[in-house]
């Protein structure tokens, strides 16, 4: 008997078969947008926190600040930080000072200065979270400074007439009470603008030892301490540690010429390089 047109169950199968596969790749794509939004979002704050903190450091001269010109007058170098000074973090980060500006003098004048104002806690019901009739924020995205003097301020020439280098740490989800839950260990580092591969770190534990092996991955940050420059570094690839030795890929080639120390920056997840002040 002839077949009457039409479709098979078999060929029906096949078809939902086919449909499946489809869908399962459209359905990947929504994990994949929601993450791409989220650093999308969370790069446009850090640019945004990055413009307000330069804007801030021009306003109240923070080279001229009697806590800061000090330390880049007799060290050339200082980090800024007074969320890690207020909160009880080592006074020396890899054995540069940690200061707090002069005109920072209280919790609420820090988280003011230094962090980004528009992340509003929010109840269920979509009103702001008021605490003693004020609003409640998250401070998420906070920032500090890395300030650079040149030489000719150990020569007599007041900082207040060179221009200071300066690097805008952007941090994200900083714990910022007390105890501190951050440790930035300092490692020994041999890398450099002198070696073959001027982008290879290779990290061994300092003395006294921190936490092995370090607390660094890919799109973290790195603070690397040479005889000719301090600088930050993001990296890119971290090998697996053998005998105390980690190897570690920078994105951009280490600028010194001896690179001796390296400070894992924790929560840091951006740094910009600023006009000199």
């Amino acid at each position: 008997m002839r077949r009457r047109p039409g479709i098979s169950l078999l060929e029906v199968l096949i078809a939902i078969f086919v449909m499946a596969i489809g869908m399962l790749a459209l359905l990947t794509l929504f994990p994949v947008g929601a993450l791409s939004m989220a650093q999308a979002i969370k790069d446009n704050r850090a640019a945004q926190s990055a413009m307000a903190a330069d804007a801030y450091a021009r306003a109240m001269s923070l080279k001229t600040d009697a806590n800061v010109s000090q330390y880049l007058t007799s060290n050339q170098i200082v980090y800024c930080d007074p969320f890690g000074v207020n909160f009880g973090l080592t006074s020396k980060i890899g054995g540069i000072n940690r200061v707090a500006p002069s005109t920072v003098t209280s919790q609420a004048l820090t988280i003011r200065q230094f962090s980004v104002l528009d992340d509003i806690v929010f109840d269920s019901n979509g009103t702001p979270q008021l605490s003693g009739g004020k609003l409640q924020r998250f401070n998420r995205i906070t920032w500090a400074y890395l300030l650079r003097a040149p030489s000719l301020a150990l020569t007599g020439v007041s900082v207040n007439s060179v221009p200071v280098p300066m690097s805008i740490v952007v941090y994200n989800n900083r714990p910022l009470v007390p105890p501190p839950n951050e440790t930035n260990d300092t490692y020994s580092a041999s890398g450099g603008s002198n070696y073959a591969d001027p982008t290879g770190v290779t990290l061994s534990p300092a003395n006294p030892p921190g936490t092995w092996p370090p607390a660094v991955r890919a799109g973290s940050w790195i603070l690397g301490i040479g005889d000719t420059n301090t600088s930050f570094y993001r990296v890119v690839s971290v090998s697996n540690p053998v005998n105390n030795t980690l190897q570690i890929e920078l994105q951009t080639p280490v600028q010194a010429n001896n690179l001796s120390q390296v400070i894992v920056m924790e929560y840091v997840i951006e740094v910009f390089e600023r006009k000199p002040l």
